[in-house]
């Protein structure tokens, strides 16, 4: 059983969907999207947490702007085309910060055992191969400095499968990373395959709140976050045990919330 987040995420305007007498504290926020306000705040319910325990926040947040886009989308006659079963995504390098590192890694080890043994599985698999063609700079392609392709490439070429990816599907896709969540296309879905010679067209969001967290982890640590692929979170985790470590809950609070107004202020990204 995962334990319980000390950091809860609600809409101040609606007193009743909470318990304000848990709160030690909150910080309330507007996330402006499609010309209306989106009111909410963030509490913390206790004084310590990890940088790994706003992940949940990250994901309801971010699924909210995911939704909103989609909404407006419908109302201008388009949509995505991302529907259950297309798994073209989850064959291209997919990375995390070390804080959604670790809120995966005690996600997975919740899970039955049998599931658990066949993630640890493709995760040694994994490790192996980028261990034999050797891991590069993960954090140049997030500086945008024009390593981004040169990953994917690095990435294709070793062919790697996803390891929560089981006959087609996210066996964690509620859980699933920020920037799986932030990966939506127009196109058609044959456009995403690793090996299309069209680009697909893909959605661009007001805001990502996989660099919000990002951002956070960076102040936060007083230091450059490092990315880590998800297909060795497993491995990465169990040697950097001691990275998840506690801080003053009410800072990351407060810090998660001004990364996102920074983000918002240089245009999302």
């Amino acid at each position: 059983m995962t334990e319980r987040s000390p950091f809860i995420l609600f809409d101040p305007s609606a007193p009743d969907t909470y318990d304000s007498s848990e709160h030690a504290g909150c910080v309330e926020f507007s996330l402006g999207l499609f010309g209306s306000e989106m009111d909410m705040a963030i509490a913390w319910i206790a004084k310590e947490g990890r940088l790994s325990d706003l992940v949940p926040v990250g994901r309801i947040l971010c699924d909210s702007v995911v939704s909103s886009v989609c909404a407006s989308l419908l109302e201008k006659g388009g949509g995505v085309s991302c529907v259950k079963g297309c798994n073209h995504c989850c064959h291209y390098l997919v990375g995390v910060t070390a804080a959604e590192a670790f809120c995966i890694y005690r996600e997975i080890l919740a899970m039955p055992e049998e599931q658990q043994e066949a993630i640890i599985s493709e995760s040694i698999t994994a490790a192996q191969m980028i261990a034999e063609k050797g891991l590069p700079d993960m954090k140049a392609a997030e500086r945008g400095d024009g390593a981004q392709s040169g990953l994917s490439r690095w990435y294709g070429d070793l062919d790697i499968t996803c390891p929560v990816l089981s006959d087609g599907e996210c066996l964690m896709y509620e859980q699933r990373p920020l920037v799986c969540r932030e990966c939506l296309a127009t196109s058609e879905p044959d456009l995403c395959r690793t090996d299309s010679a069209q680009a697909a067209e893909p959605v661009l969001l007001p805001v990502s709140v996989a660099r919000v967290l990002m951002k956070t982890s960076d102040q936060i640590q007083q230091d450059t976050s490092q990315v880590v692929p998800l297909a060795i979170v497993l491995p990465w985790c169990d040697a950097n045990a001691g990275q998840d470590r506690l801080f003053d809950a009410e800072l990351l609070a407060r810090t998660f919330v001004k990364a996102l107004q920074l983000v918002l202020l240089t245009g999302g990204f």
